[in-house]
Protein backbone atom coordinates (compact mmCIF):
# COMPACT_ATOMS: atom_id res chain seq x y z
CA UNK A 1 0.00 0.00 0.00
CA UNK A 2 1.42 3.35 -1.03
CA UNK A 3 0.77 6.64 1.19
CA UNK A 4 -1.48 7.99 -1.41
CA UNK A 5 -3.98 4.68 -1.16
CA UNK A 6 -3.16 4.88 3.33
CA UNK A 7 -4.59 7.82 3.78
CA UNK A 8 -7.51 7.73 1.19
CA UNK A 9 -7.78 4.59 3.84
CA UNK A 10 -7.78 6.24 6.86
CA UNK A 11 -10.10 9.06 5.45
CA UNK A 12 -12.87 6.46 5.00
CA UNK A 13 -12.51 5.09 8.19
CA UNK A 14 -12.59 8.62 9.60
CA UNK A 15 -15.66 9.04 7.55
CA UNK A 16 -17.31 5.91 8.32
CA UNK A 17 -16.92 6.69 12.21
CA UNK A 18 -17.91 10.16 12.11
CA UNK A 19 -20.93 8.87 9.99
CA UNK A 20 -21.68 6.11 12.53
CA UNK A 21 -22.31 8.86 15.10
CA UNK A 22 -25.15 10.16 13.60
CA UNK A 23 -26.71 7.70 12.60
CA UNK A 24 -28.27 4.25 13.77
CA UNK A 25 -24.86 3.42 14.59
CA UNK A 26 -23.78 4.46 18.62
CA UNK A 27 -20.38 5.83 19.43
CA UNK A 28 -19.18 3.34 22.34
CA UNK A 29 -16.69 0.53 20.91
CA UNK A 30 -17.00 -2.97 20.90
CA UNK A 31 -19.57 -5.62 20.13
CA UNK A 32 -23.05 -4.82 20.20
CA UNK A 33 -25.78 -7.91 20.13
CA UNK A 34 -28.19 -5.41 19.45
CA UNK A 35 -26.52 -4.78 15.74
CA UNK A 36 -26.27 -6.26 12.77
CA UNK A 37 -24.96 -5.47 9.17
CA UNK A 38 -26.63 -6.57 5.75
CA UNK A 39 -25.04 -7.47 2.99
CA UNK A 40 -25.78 -9.17 -0.38
CA UNK A 41 -24.45 -9.52 -4.08
CA UNK A 42 -20.90 -9.19 -3.63
CA UNK A 43 -19.74 -11.13 -7.08
CA UNK A 44 -16.25 -11.95 -5.74
CA UNK A 45 -14.22 -12.78 -8.72
CA UNK A 46 -11.86 -15.88 -8.20
CA UNK A 47 -10.12 -15.29 -11.78
CA UNK A 48 -9.66 -11.66 -11.61
CA UNK A 49 -6.21 -10.16 -12.02
CA UNK A 50 -5.49 -8.09 -9.55
CA UNK A 51 -7.15 -5.91 -7.23
CA UNK A 52 -10.85 -6.42 -9.12
CA UNK A 53 -13.65 -3.78 -8.43
CA UNK A 54 -15.79 -6.49 -6.15
CA UNK A 55 -12.58 -6.46 -4.04
CA UNK A 56 -11.98 -2.36 -3.65
CA UNK A 57 -15.65 -2.02 -2.66
CA UNK A 58 -15.98 -4.87 -0.53
CA UNK A 59 -12.88 -4.22 1.45
CA UNK A 60 -14.09 -0.46 1.44
CA UNK A 61 -17.44 -2.06 2.72
CA UNK A 62 -15.28 -3.86 5.72
CA UNK A 63 -13.35 -1.36 6.75
CA UNK A 64 -16.16 1.08 7.56
CA UNK A 65 -17.81 -1.72 9.12
CA UNK A 66 -14.77 -2.53 11.47
CA UNK A 67 -13.87 1.19 11.91
CA UNK A 68 -17.12 2.41 13.57
CA UNK A 69 -16.87 3.08 17.76
CA UNK A 70 -19.30 -0.23 17.94
CA UNK A 71 -18.79 -3.46 16.29
CA UNK A 72 -22.07 -5.69 15.07
CA UNK A 73 -22.27 -8.64 16.27
CA UNK A 74 -23.61 -10.61 12.99
CA UNK A 75 -23.65 -9.62 9.25
CA UNK A 76 -26.12 -11.63 7.17
CA UNK A 77 -24.89 -12.31 3.63
CA UNK A 78 -27.48 -12.35 1.58
CA UNK A 79 -25.94 -14.48 -1.63
CA UNK A 80 -24.42 -14.03 -5.03
CA UNK A 81 -21.06 -13.96 -3.44
CA UNK A 82 -19.63 -15.48 -6.78
CA UNK A 83 -19.34 -13.29 -9.68
CA UNK A 84 -20.93 -15.58 -12.31
CA UNK A 85 -20.50 -19.31 -11.89
CA UNK A 86 -19.78 -20.43 -8.46
CA UNK A 87 -16.49 -21.40 -9.08
CA UNK A 88 -14.36 -23.02 -5.84
CA UNK A 89 -11.36 -20.12 -6.63
CA UNK A 90 -14.15 -17.25 -6.17
CA UNK A 91 -15.26 -18.74 -2.64
CA UNK A 92 -11.17 -19.69 -2.13
CA UNK A 93 -11.08 -15.31 -2.84
CA UNK A 94 -13.49 -14.32 -0.36
CA UNK A 95 -12.14 -16.39 2.27
CA UNK A 96 -9.68 -13.63 3.46
CA UNK A 97 -12.75 -10.83 3.26
CA UNK A 98 -15.04 -13.46 5.56
CA UNK A 99 -11.75 -13.28 7.89
CA UNK A 100 -11.41 -10.24 8.45
CA UNK A 101 -14.95 -10.12 9.74
CA UNK A 102 -14.90 -13.75 12.19
CA UNK A 103 -11.31 -12.45 13.60
CA UNK A 104 -12.61 -9.10 15.37
CA UNK A 105 -15.92 -12.02 16.66
CA UNK A 106 -18.25 -11.01 14.38
CA UNK A 107 -20.14 -13.65 13.67
CA UNK A 108 -20.83 -14.23 9.52
CA UNK A 109 -24.28 -16.14 8.82
CA UNK A 110 -24.97 -16.53 4.49
CA UNK A 111 -26.89 -18.10 2.36
CA UNK A 112 -26.81 -19.27 -1.44
CA UNK A 113 -27.81 -17.03 -4.77
CA UNK A 114 -28.31 -17.94 -8.39
CA UNK A 115 -24.69 -17.16 -9.18
CA UNK A 116 -23.45 -19.86 -6.55
CA UNK A 117 -23.04 -23.07 -6.64
CA UNK A 118 -22.92 -25.42 -2.95
CA UNK A 119 -20.56 -27.93 -3.87
CA UNK A 120 -18.34 -25.92 -4.77
CA UNK A 121 -18.64 -23.73 -1.69
CA UNK A 122 -19.01 -26.44 0.69
CA UNK A 123 -15.44 -27.66 -0.55
CA UNK A 124 -14.04 -24.14 0.63
CA UNK A 125 -16.74 -23.65 3.94
CA UNK A 126 -17.54 -27.07 5.39
CA UNK A 127 -18.53 -25.26 8.07
CA UNK A 128 -21.77 -24.00 6.88
CA UNK A 129 -22.95 -27.25 5.69
CA UNK A 130 -22.45 -28.49 8.96
CA UNK A 131 -24.95 -25.76 10.68
CA UNK A 132 -27.88 -26.47 8.14
CA UNK A 133 -30.67 -28.05 9.61
CA UNK A 134 -31.85 -28.84 6.14
CA UNK A 135 -29.13 -31.78 4.39
CA UNK A 136 -27.73 -31.01 1.00
CA UNK A 137 -29.45 -26.92 1.59
CA UNK A 138 -27.89 -23.71 3.06
CA UNK A 139 -30.23 -23.17 6.06
CA UNK A 140 -29.52 -21.64 9.54
CA UNK A 141 -31.68 -20.37 11.75
CA UNK A 142 -30.28 -17.61 14.49
CA UNK A 143 -31.50 -16.38 17.71
CA UNK A 144 -31.23 -12.71 18.78
CA UNK A 145 -31.93 -10.91 21.80
CA UNK A 146 -35.40 -9.88 20.65
CA UNK A 147 -36.40 -12.04 17.18
CA UNK A 148 -34.62 -14.67 15.24
CA UNK A 149 -33.46 -14.39 11.80
CA UNK A 150 -33.67 -17.77 9.01
CA UNK A 151 -31.43 -17.68 6.16
CA UNK A 152 -32.73 -20.24 3.91
CA UNK A 153 -31.70 -21.31 0.37
CA UNK A 154 -33.52 -20.17 -2.67
CA UNK A 155 -31.02 -21.64 -5.26
CA UNK A 156 -32.00 -23.90 -8.07
CA UNK A 157 -28.41 -25.30 -8.09
CA UNK A 158 -27.90 -26.95 -12.05
CA UNK A 159 -25.16 -29.67 -11.23
CA UNK A 160 -24.71 -30.58 -14.36
CA UNK A 161 -20.82 -29.37 -14.49
CA UNK A 162 -19.07 -27.22 -12.22
CA UNK A 163 -19.53 -23.84 -14.51
CA UNK A 164 -22.95 -24.48 -14.95
CA UNK A 165 -24.68 -21.02 -15.53
CA UNK A 166 -28.01 -21.24 -12.87
CA UNK A 167 -31.57 -20.31 -13.33
CA UNK A 168 -31.38 -16.78 -12.08
CA UNK A 169 -34.88 -16.85 -10.79
CA UNK A 170 -35.33 -18.18 -7.29
CA UNK A 171 -36.97 -21.15 -6.60
CA UNK A 172 -38.81 -23.05 -2.99
CA UNK A 173 -37.25 -26.24 -2.44
CA UNK A 174 -38.81 -28.81 -1.60
CA UNK A 175 -36.87 -29.76 1.43
CA UNK A 176 -36.78 -26.46 2.70
CA UNK A 177 -40.56 -25.88 2.10
CA UNK A 178 -40.86 -28.99 4.07
CA UNK A 179 -38.72 -27.66 7.01
CA UNK A 180 -40.23 -24.26 7.48
CA UNK A 181 -44.32 -26.20 7.15
CA UNK A 182 -42.84 -28.55 10.08
CA UNK A 183 -41.03 -25.62 12.04
CA UNK A 184 -42.78 -22.54 11.51
CA UNK A 185 -46.45 -22.82 13.13
CA UNK A 186 -44.59 -23.85 16.44
CA UNK A 187 -42.20 -20.62 16.30
CA UNK A 188 -43.40 -18.35 19.23
CA UNK A 189 -40.85 -15.45 18.76
CA UNK A 190 -40.51 -12.89 16.07
CA UNK A 191 -38.98 -14.23 12.87
CA UNK A 192 -37.52 -12.52 9.75
CA UNK A 193 -36.82 -15.05 6.77
CA UNK A 194 -34.06 -13.64 4.28
CA UNK A 195 -32.94 -15.32 1.50
CA UNK A 196 -31.43 -13.86 -2.29
CA UNK A 197 -34.51 -14.04 -4.28
CA UNK A 198 -37.21 -11.42 -3.88
CA UNK A 199 -40.44 -13.04 -2.37
CA UNK A 200 -42.72 -13.02 -5.23
CA UNK A 201 -40.11 -15.43 -7.21
CA UNK A 202 -40.35 -18.36 -3.86
CA UNK A 203 -42.89 -20.92 -5.10
CA UNK A 204 -42.73 -24.95 -5.41
CA UNK A 205 -42.86 -25.97 -9.02
CA UNK A 206 -44.73 -29.21 -11.00
CA UNK A 207 -42.96 -31.11 -13.08
CA UNK A 208 -43.27 -28.99 -15.49
CA UNK A 209 -41.85 -25.86 -13.91
CA UNK A 210 -44.98 -24.64 -13.11
CA UNK A 211 -46.15 -22.90 -10.16
CA UNK A 212 -48.59 -25.48 -7.57
CA UNK A 213 -50.95 -23.36 -6.05
CA UNK A 214 -50.75 -22.28 -2.15
CA UNK A 215 -46.84 -23.65 -2.04
CA UNK A 216 -45.63 -20.34 -2.36
CA UNK A 217 -43.88 -18.45 0.34
CA UNK A 218 -46.28 -16.04 0.62
CA UNK A 219 -48.27 -18.61 1.98
CA UNK A 220 -46.57 -18.89 4.93
CA UNK A 221 -47.23 -15.17 5.97
CA UNK A 222 -50.60 -15.90 5.58
CA UNK A 223 -50.75 -18.47 7.89
CA UNK A 224 -48.01 -16.99 10.93
CA UNK A 225 -48.28 -14.01 12.61
CA UNK A 226 -44.74 -14.21 14.27
CA UNK A 227 -43.47 -13.71 10.60
CA UNK A 228 -42.62 -9.84 10.92
CA UNK A 229 -40.91 -9.49 7.18
CA UNK A 230 -38.83 -10.36 4.77
CA UNK A 231 -35.25 -9.71 3.43
CA UNK A 232 -33.66 -10.65 0.50
CA UNK A 233 -31.11 -8.88 -2.43
CA UNK A 234 -30.58 -9.93 -6.16
CA UNK A 235 -31.94 -6.83 -7.38
CA UNK A 236 -28.70 -4.52 -6.68
CA UNK A 237 -31.32 -1.79 -5.37
CA UNK A 238 -32.20 -0.41 -2.03
CA UNK A 239 -36.11 -1.19 -1.55
CA UNK A 240 -38.28 -1.05 1.09
CA UNK A 241 -41.99 -2.20 0.98
CA UNK A 242 -45.22 -3.58 2.84
CA UNK A 243 -47.44 -6.43 2.20
CA UNK A 244 -50.79 -7.40 3.65
CA UNK A 245 -51.90 -10.79 4.72
CA UNK A 246 -55.87 -11.76 5.38
CA UNK A 247 -55.31 -14.88 7.59
CA UNK A 248 -54.21 -13.22 10.42
CA UNK A 249 -55.01 -10.26 13.19
CA UNK A 250 -51.39 -8.84 12.40
CA UNK A 251 -52.40 -7.90 9.15
CA UNK A 252 -49.07 -6.37 7.59
CA UNK A 253 -45.45 -7.38 7.46
CA UNK A 254 -42.46 -5.81 5.79
CA UNK A 255 -40.41 -5.96 2.86
CA UNK A 256 -36.92 -5.29 2.26
CA UNK A 257 -34.34 -5.67 -0.88
CA UNK A 258 -30.65 -5.10 0.18
CA UNK A 259 -27.81 -3.33 -2.60
CA UNK A 260 -25.32 -5.07 -3.93
CA UNK A 261 -21.80 -4.38 -1.45
CA UNK A 262 -19.84 -4.22 -4.35
CA UNK A 263 -20.50 -5.18 -8.00
CA UNK A 264 -23.33 -2.96 -9.55
CA UNK A 265 -26.47 -0.92 -9.65
CA UNK A 266 -26.91 0.63 -5.78
CA UNK A 267 -23.97 -0.19 -4.16
CA UNK A 268 -24.04 -0.20 -0.46
CA UNK A 269 -25.11 -2.22 2.78
CA UNK A 270 -27.68 -1.89 5.71
CA UNK A 271 -26.85 -0.94 9.90
CA UNK A 272 -29.75 -3.08 11.62
CA UNK A 273 -30.58 -1.99 14.90
CA UNK A 274 -32.51 -4.26 17.16
CA UNK A 275 -34.99 -2.82 20.33
CA UNK A 276 -37.65 -4.33 22.65
CA UNK A 277 -40.35 -4.13 20.25
CA UNK A 278 -38.53 -2.17 16.67
CA UNK A 279 -35.83 -3.31 14.47
CA UNK A 280 -34.61 -0.67 11.84
CA UNK A 281 -32.89 -1.12 8.76
CA UNK A 282 -30.96 1.72 7.58
CA UNK A 283 -28.91 2.63 4.60
CA UNK A 284 -25.22 3.08 4.01
CA UNK A 285 -25.31 4.01 0.21
CA UNK A 286 -21.65 4.23 -1.47
CA UNK A 287 -22.07 4.86 -5.13
CA UNK A 288 -24.44 4.14 -8.06
CA UNK A 289 -23.41 3.23 -11.40
CA UNK A 290 -25.16 0.82 -13.82
CA UNK A 291 -22.56 -1.41 -15.34
CA UNK A 292 -19.27 -2.45 -13.55
CA UNK A 293 -17.12 -2.14 -17.03
CA UNK A 294 -18.47 0.68 -17.29
CA UNK A 295 -17.94 2.79 -13.88
CA UNK A 296 -18.10 6.35 -14.66
CA UNK A 297 -15.26 8.76 -13.20
CA UNK A 298 -16.53 11.26 -12.01
CA UNK A 299 -20.18 9.85 -10.97
CA UNK A 300 -23.03 11.63 -13.51
CA UNK A 301 -25.77 13.80 -12.26
CA UNK A 302 -28.03 11.05 -11.97
CA UNK A 303 -25.59 9.30 -9.97
CA UNK A 304 -24.75 11.82 -7.03
CA UNK A 305 -28.94 12.82 -6.67
CA UNK A 306 -29.37 8.80 -6.20
CA UNK A 307 -26.76 8.40 -3.10
CA UNK A 308 -27.92 11.46 -1.92
CA UNK A 309 -31.84 10.97 -2.15
CA UNK A 310 -30.88 6.94 -0.62
CA UNK A 311 -28.06 7.74 1.73
CA UNK A 312 -29.80 7.33 5.25
CA UNK A 313 -33.10 5.45 4.23
CA UNK A 314 -34.83 3.19 7.03
CA UNK A 315 -37.35 0.27 7.15
CA UNK A 316 -38.30 -0.63 9.98
CA UNK A 317 -40.00 -4.15 11.76
CA UNK A 318 -42.67 -3.88 14.04
CA UNK A 319 -42.89 -7.06 16.76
Amino acid sequence: MNRRDFIKGAALLGGAAQMGCKSLIGCKRGINEDLAVFLSDIHVDGRAQGVSLQDELLNRCIDEILGNDELPAHIFLLGDIAVDFGLKVDYERVRPFFKRITDVGIQLHLTMGNHDHRAAFYEVFPEYKERSPVPGKLVEVVHLKHLDIILFDSLKDDVSKPDAYNQVAGTFNDDVYDWMASELPSWSRPVILCSHHPISEIFKVDAEGKPIKGSSLKSFYEKNPNLIGYICGHRHCWTPAWARRMGCDNKEYRILVIPSASWYGEIGYAYFRMSENIATAQLQMRDFFVHPIERPKPRSKLAQMIIKEDQGSTCSFCY
